[in-house]
């Protein structure tokens, strides 16, 4: 179960069209993990930052990625994606 005020970005078109290189968290400049290979999850907690390092597999011109658990899409944890 996840907490409910974390939020969670699930396998999606922006997912299936990237292939992710790696994923940093930083503590400040601190290097605290670095996660490699297949990732179908983002979990991320309230006011925290990864940065998600991407390899394009192929385009899509108008995707999204937004949070999945309920009534966090409508309360704004979505964004806009572009791949070319």
């Amino acid at each position: 179960m996840l907490s409910p005020a974390r939020s969670n970005g699930r396998e999606s078109e922006f997912c299936r069209s990237t292939f992710t290189r790696k994923i940093e968290i930083l503590e400040g400049d601190a290097l605290v993990a670095e996660i490699k290979g297949a990732i179908r999850e983002v979990e991320v907690g309230p006011g925290k930052v990864v940065d998600w390092y991407l390899v394009p597999v192929q385009t899509v011109d108008e995707g999204e990625m937004s949070c999945e658990l309920p009534g966090h899409r409508e309360s704004g944890m979505f964004v806009p994606i572009t791949v070319k």
